[in-house]
């Protein structure tokens, strides 16, 4: 019985050190095993964004907008389209309330973000209407929200109802 014990306990150890050594190689290579099989067009891919599409063509228009008018592009900051978002499909459900910056910035403290102060604009559009162009922006609300000096992060929202469009922009600053 001794005997016969020895040699299954051998031919386990002989089985999980075969199994082992592709496992073992895979950590050596270049990348993991699963990357390695993945075609350079599937590695480019962009990874996951909470960011709709939507958002992050106006995020994109904005940051192109500043470039063109000689200002700092704007970093994406995740909570900032959160809360954007948000309050856009709050105002499409109909839930018309004031957004109120100091609102913002006591729940982003409590996010423990509370060195920043956040900006707001909410833009409405009626059903038959798009957003505006940039070209359009100089001398208009938008171009004075968005042109703001001293704001470093953008969060925007979108959200569609019968009653039209609702986008919500937030900037915010750095505070010491």
């Amino acid at each position: 019985m001794n005997g016969r014990f020895r040699t299954q306990t051998r031919i386990l150890l002989l089985v999980i050190l075969l199994a082992g050594i592709p496992l073992l190689s895979g950590l050596y290579a270049e990348g993991t095993p699963a990357e390695m099989k993945r075609t350079p067009a599937q590695l480019a891919r962009p990874h996951f964004s909470p960011v709709l599409t939507d958002e992050k063509t106006l995020s994109e228009k904005i940051n192109l907008y500043r470039q063109q008018n000689h200002l700092r592009m704007l970093k994406a900051d995740w909570d900032l389209f959160r809360l954007a978002r948000l309050e856009a499909k709050s105002r499409a459900a109909g839930k018309t309330h004031a957004l109120v910056d100091h609102k913002l910035n006591t729940l982003l403290s409590g996010m423990g973000r509370s060195k920043i102060r956040v900006h707001s604009l909410i833009i409405s559009v009626p059903p038959d209407k798009r957003l505006a162009d940039p070209a359009l922006w100089p001398g208009t609300a938008i171009d004075r929200f968005v042109s703001n000096k001293s704001v470093l992060f953008l969060g925007t929202g979108h959200a569609r109802s019968a009653d039209g469009e609702f986008w919500v922009l937030l900037t915010a600053e750095k505070i010491k």
